[in-house]
């Protein structure tokens, strides 16, 4: 079976922006809705959010995976890839 490869690249935005593009995403907008939408079942996530110190790098490899997300260009197709 053939996957398809994205190369690693590094992660060109700083912390401070992307945590504070990640923090505004949890207030309601003028339609009344967040714009950041978190499954019950990420209960690791959610842990570290609760917890969460911006000057305190421990536990927080969730979050920091969510603001990778959030700044990620996918340069292949969705249908590039195969998932399950």
């Amino acid at each position: 079976m053939q996957r398809a490869c994205l190369p690693a690249m590094a992660y060109p935005h700083k912390r401070e922006d992307g945590i504070r593009e990640l923090g505004a995403r949890f207030p309601k907008a003028g339609d009344g809705l967040p714009r950041l939408f978190i499954s019950s079942r990420c209960i690791n996530l959610i842990s570290e959010l609760l917890e969460y110190k911006v000057d305190v790098k421990e536990r927080d490899h969730a979050v920091d995976a969510l603001r990778y997300a959030l700044k990620l260009q996918v340069a292949a197709p969705l249908h590039a890839f195969r998932f399950g």
